[in-house]
């Protein structure tokens, strides 16, 4: 218990009252070794019996501790609406409400999920939609207000494409609102946006009439620390003054990497002038300057994602960011016999290394390896597998739990990636979406052949008449979690002058 003024250290403005209870009952609380995550996670009933204390108290006191966690979050302004007006917090709160009730609580409660219940907000949440009747299908309306959603992929999947179509989206109604784009990679580009811009005022979608550049804010970020003082403090300022109904950030990871490679010699560089003969020490030093960096590094991840987060329910906006991504490996292992041992062609061939393969699977050796990660830890015995961080995190990812009846999206989406900045950020996030590609190959006649770079891929032909070998590209979306929209369903899109659009139903595709 004796945490809870270093966690919450405005607990007695918010609960003036609270006070002489706490002084009471903080002996008894510190002699059970109760903390405050455990007056947030425990049944009060358990801990009655293990304090010792009536049930009454315990039930003020965790109601105290919620009221504070919220106003943090929410603003005191917000938690006094919902215990005034009651919100409907105290029996839709799942389990934790439910036997708080049985045990005799009286009286509302601010109700929710870690102060993301919609009634306790108070506002109707709004879709942004994108534009294109099978990616706001897919989206069950289009990207959500009051929460940050990330948008996951390679480079040249359409991240900033669609990005860029939430800039004008936007602008239509019912919003009527400005977007603020903030770049950290490099700047944004003008005459994508012109072009785009012209292409909806053509089409006539709604709202053609107001839609403009000046109204997409734009900053550049080269810097975490630029970054997070653009968010903390800027950012606010601007919401307010020009009407801000989207927040982008493309992407989130770029300042993270930039730093972390910017400190890379951090803890051994500072031994630089020590003599060959002590080593030892430097390694040392090494060792734990890069988990003093890590541990920075996750404390600023947390911190700039709490703050996105905290803006998006106050000022009711959407917040979408774009993140990069890395490519996961499959651990070595020694094949025990024959069988487990992969074959590959033994002879080289004199065609391109995507040639070797039939069309329908990844273009490369490296792509068939990693393509199996899924299927070894899915058929292996050990249960310990089945706990470790590798085998569960392709369900928040976004690669490696797809339906493999699909033969394209299960080569494309087998060549494993991993989502930038790990658990700690995915955490902080409400809804994320993955932008799958794939490259295939097909075989066509050289006089059909265009060579080099073109429309379709790139095309290596032989003479005319005698069979080439095409590589073209396929994307496809899927939402890996969100909390108004189905997960797993995969969607084939292409990029085309107004961003992106879904492949299925593309005649009946609108703008609206």
């Amino acid at each position: 218990m004796t945490d809870i003024l270093t966690l919450l250290p405005n607990i007695y403005t918010t609960t003036p009252q609270l006070r002489p209870l706490l002084d009471r009952h903080s002996p008894a609380f510190d002699a059970c070794n109760i903390t405050t995550v455990d007056l947030v996670t425990l049944d009060p009933r358990t801990i009655c019996q293990r304090a010792r204390i009536s049930l009454n108290d315990v039930n003020r006191i965790v109601d105290a501790v919620r009221d504070a966690l919220n106003s943090e979050t929410l603003g005191p302004a917000v938690v006094a609406a919902a215990r005034t007006g009651g919100g409907g917090g105290g029996n839709g709160s799942g389990g934790r409400g439910g036997g708080r009730g049985r045990a005799g609580r009286k009286g509302p409660a601010v109700g929710g999920t870690s102060g993301r219940n919609m009634a306790a907000l108070g506002r109707a949440q709004g879709f942004v939609a994108v534009g294109d009747d099978g990616v706001d299908g897919l989206l069950s309306g289009g990207v959500m207000t009051g929460s940050v959603t990330e948008i996951v992929g390679e480079s040249g999947v359409g991240k900033t494409q669609m990005l860029l179509r939430l800039c004008f989206a936007i602008q239509q109604p019912p919003h009527n609102r400005s977007a603020i784009y903030i770049c950290t990679e490099s700047q944004i580009s003008t005459k994508r946006m012109a072009s785009m811009l012209a292409g909806l005022q053509q089409r006539q979608v709604p709202g053609w009439e107001t839609l403009s550049l000046d109204r997409i804010q734009t900053a550049m970020c080269q810097y975490l620390d630029t970054l997070e003082h653009i968010v903390r403090y800027q950012l606010p300022v601007a919401i307010d003054r020009f009407g801000v109904g989207l927040v982008i950030v493309d992407s989130i990871a770029a300042n993270f990497r930039v730093d972390d490679d910017d400190d890379d010699t951090a803890g051994g560089d500072s031994n630089t002038n020590t003599t060959s003969t002590t080593p030892k020490p430097k390694e040392k030093n090494k060792g734990r300057g890069r988990v003093n960096k890590l541990a920075r590094r996750a404390g600023d991840i947390v911190r700039l994602g709490t703050c996105l987060k905290e803006m998006a329910v106050r000022k009711n906006i959407a917040i979408v960011v774009a993140n990069q991504v890395s490519d996961v490996f499959e651990p070595y292992r020694r094949p025990n016999n024959n069988h487990d041992r992969p074959t590959f062609p033994s002879t080289p061939s004199t065609l391109p290394s995507s040639s070797r393969w039939p069309p329908g699977y990844p273009s490369s050796s490296q792509d068939i390896a990693t393509s199996q990660i899924p299927s070894t830890a899915a058929n292996s015995a050990d249960d310990d597998i089945l706990l470790t961080y590798d085998y569960q995190a392709r369900w928040f990812t976004g690669w490696g739990d797809v339906d493999e009846t699909d033969e394209a999206l299960a080569a494309a989406a087998g060549k494993l990636k991993t989502p930038a900045l790990g658990m700690a950020w995915t955490n902080l996030l409400d809804a994320r979406i993955a932008l799958v590609k794939g490259t295939f190959g097909r075989p066509v006649r050289g006089d059909a052949a265009t060579g080099g770079v073109g429309g379709a891929g790139d095309t290596v032909a032989a003479a005319e008449g005698e069979e080439g070998w095409e590589e073209y590209t396929r994307r496809w979306m899927r939402v890996v979690f969100a909390p108004w929209a189905e997960s797993g369903v995969p969607l084939e899109y292409e990029i085309w002058e107004g961003g992106v659009r879904g492949l299925k139903g593309r005649d009946t595709n609108t703008d609206g």
